[in-house]
């Protein structure tokens, strides 16, 4: 199957076999952890029963789930700028 951008093992788990809990299943398919951002052509588990009403939703919907955050949305806070929208608790956001 080919990965696409931002999709990760329990995005596909969602939307190949209709559950996340099958994630472990296809990262330890491909030699990887299941927080691993899934990425090019990865094999598929055979062994594994899908939910066919949750998938065919998935298609008939055209739902393809990518939640990967990207290292952009978890850079630090802006110093540069200021106000309660900027601050996070334990970062820049002091309670004395």
């Amino acid at each position: 199957m080919k990965v696409k951008s931002r999709q990760t093992y329990y995005d596909i788990a969602l939307e190949q076999y209709g559950s996340a809990e099958y994630a472990f299943d296809i990262a330890q398919a491909n030699n990887k952890l299941p927080f691993d951002v899934a990425d090019g052509e990865i094999v598929l588990p055979d062994s594994i029963i899908a939910n066919k009403s949750i998938t065919n939703h998935y298609k008939t919907s055209k739902i393809s789930p990518a939640t990967d955050i990207s290292n952009r949305l978890l850079s630090p806070i802006d110093e540069d700028n200021g106000g309660i929208g900027y601050m996070g608790i334990g970062i820049n956001f002091i309670i004395s």
